[in-house]
This record gives C-alpha cells, structure tokens and sequence, in this order.
C-alpha cells in the first residue's frame, strides 16, 4: 500500500487535474493540425500522438493512488470510530 501526507496526497490530485488539462490542450492541437488549421514541423504530430497515448496512462495510475489514499483514510476513520464506540 502507497501511504502519502494528506498534502502530499493532495498534490498529486493537482497533478493529475494538470495533465488532464494537458492532454485536452494536446487534443485541440492534433485537432487544429488534422483540420489543417496550423501547420506542424515534421514529426511533430508524431510527438502528439505519443503524448496523446502516454497522459491517459499516467493520469489512470495516478488516479488509482490517489484513490487508494482515499480508501485508506476511509478505512482509518472506520477502524477509529469503531474503536471509540
């Protein structure tokens, strides 16, 4: 079990609410070049595509951690109120 402060839990919230923001600017990027609207250097749209494949990724798994901190807190706060019953 991943075990952070509650700041630092936080944080990584924050991070995977930034690469959320990220991956949508990136969309409207590919979106923009796909429609021929903007033009890209070459290989560049290749780098899109990668991006566009790895941020999901990263954001899943920092969902996850972010998601076990708060089932463990939540256990916590049962195991407490149980124990002070």
């Amino acid at each position: 079990m991943i075990e952070f402060p509650p700041d630092q839990a936080a944080k990584i919230e924050e991070i995977r609410h930034e690469l959320h923001k990220i991956g949508v600017n990136i969309n409207q990027i590919a979106f923009a070049a796909n429609a021929k609207k903007i033009k890209l250097a070459k290989g560049h749209m290749g780098a899109l595509e990668e991006l566009r494949a790895a941020l999901p990724q990263v954001r899943t798994y920092l969902q996850a951690v972010v998601s076990e901190q708060r089932r463990r807190g939540i256990r916590l706060f049962r195991a407490f109120v149980e124990a002070n019953q």
